[in-house]
């Protein structure tokens, strides 16, 4: 054996395969992204935001969803398309955001504790 074999640094074998992504993390990302659309959407259409923040939500919007559809993507060549498929169908079917989470005002209302007369 040679003296540089001998001499050259110890690799891993593992390190040296790629890590595939698990099907269900994928899943669980694209159920992320969903949420933050469908928040971002709602927040973007209420009537507290300026044209600034709106055009910002905006372009936030365009690169989630570009993200969702590129996950998309990654499960039907690293799976199939069926998988991807039935991932899209079931992060579409559970991923919802609920009523009481609205977007809020930039004035903020005073509690009652605020309202102190002697103040």
């Amino acid at each position: 054996m040679s003296q540089a074999l001998l001499d050259a640094p110890v690799r891993e074998a593992s390190a040296l395969i790629p890590v595939r992504p698990n099907l269900a993390v994928l899943t669980e990302k694209m159920a992320e992204l969903r949420f933050q659309i469908l928040l971002t959407t709602r927040w973007e259409s209420s009537s507290h935001l300026g044209r600034d923040e709106r055009q910002i939500m905006r372009s936030d919007l365009k690169r989630m969803r570009k993200q969702y559809s590129d996950k998309i993507d990654e499960i039907a060549m690293g799976f199939s398309v069926q998988h991807a498929m039935e991932a899209q169908q079931d992060v579409e079917q559970r991923v919802v955001v609920p009523a009481h989470i609205a977007p809020r005002s930039r004035v903020r209302e005073p509690l009652e504790d605020d309202c102190d007369p002697e103040i």
